[in-house]
């Protein structure tokens, strides 16, 4: 996709484009038969990220005003796969971040939550699991479809 849209000279005629190209670097990256093993992974990781941060940036301009202008699902799952992407090239806590700035887009939905309390329960760090799985428990976070 990337590059039949460099070809036709599209790649900025729609930022859904940048969306789905790092989509499909982050969903390859599990992939088990990448001929240049680790250094493989790490690249589509690397490029994963640089095309959500495009995203992100085209959107809503995130990296300079560190604010979303709306909510929105979309960039709250791209933060979200950042995040893993993170988490595969061993950075835990910019994978952490992510997680936490995710919350900024959609404050209503928990799967960041989640992934956070699964981190930190592997850290060994009980306190924080603790504190995110109280908060995921409130009542007023119930699951937040279809209300959405």
């Amino acid at each position: 996709m990337e590059k039949d849209l460099l070809a036709k000279d599209e790649m900025l005629s729609d930022e859904y484009h940048l969306y789905y190209i790092g989509k499909s670097y982050h969903d390859n990256v599990p992939s088990t038969s990448l001929p240049f093993g680790n250094d493989h992974v790490m690249e589509l990781c690397r490029r994963g990220l640089f095309f959500f941060r495009k995203f992100l940036e085209v959107r809503h301009d995130f990296w300079r005003t560190g604010a979303p202008k709306r909510m929105d699902e979309m960039a709250y799952v791209t933060m979200v796969w950042m995040s893993n992407l993170h988490g595969i090239m061993g950075e835990v806590e910019d994978q952490i971040r992510f997680l936490r700035d995710a919350e900024r887009f959609c404050p209503a939905r928990n799967e960041h939550l989640k992934r956070l309390a699964v981190i930190f329960r592997r850290m060994r760090r009980f306190k924080e699991m603790h504190e995110v799985t109280t908060r995921m428990m409130l009542p007023e976070r119930k699951n937040p479809f279809p209300g959405l």
